[in-house]
């Protein structure tokens, strides 16, 4: 009985240490993303009149920009998910709101590629800076377990 136990203690420990892990990962990801929007927000035009994926891949370093995006969306489901998994009810409501904000990060995003404009831009900066907070928040959080 007590091998089982001790099993169960260290798969939990595990689970922390990966959700920490992908936390980190995640905040990794954002300050990627911020550095990448900003040179896009800078240097680059965006093509007009184009469909969605035809201006997002008018680019390199906005396409990279939208595919780091991508990453950033599969880490935050991922962080809500072993968080739901360890039952860790702080982390859960951490991993919502940053998936939150990540997916309104991207939707401002969406909308900057055919409309420009400083609003959209700010609601970008201040979704992404959501979002890391909450991912790093998880990581000093799960280092104190």
């Amino acid at each position: 009985m007590a091998t089982a136990q001790g099993d169960l203690t260290g798969a939990r420990t595990r689970g922390m240490r990966a959700l920490r892990g992908n936390c980190m990962g995640a905040a990794v990801l954002i300050a990627i993303q911020v550095a990448l929007g900003t040179a896009v927000n800078l240097y680059v035009s965006v093509p007009k009149n184009k469909s969605f994926g035809a201006a997002v891949f008018s680019n390199a370093t906005l396409a990279v920009h939208a595919l780091i995006g991508l990453l950033l969306l599969g880490a935050a489901i991922s962080v809500l998910v072993r968080a739901v998994r360890a039952r860790h009810r702080l982390m859960v409501w951490d991993g919502a709101i940053g998936l939150a904000a990540v997916i309104a990060a991207i939707g401002a995003r969406a909308r900057f590629v055919n409309r420009p404009d400083d609003g959209t831009s700010l609601g970008m900066g201040v979704a992404a800076a959501v979002a890391l907070v909450c991912y790093l928040a998880g990581v000093f959080m799960l280092g104190s377990e």
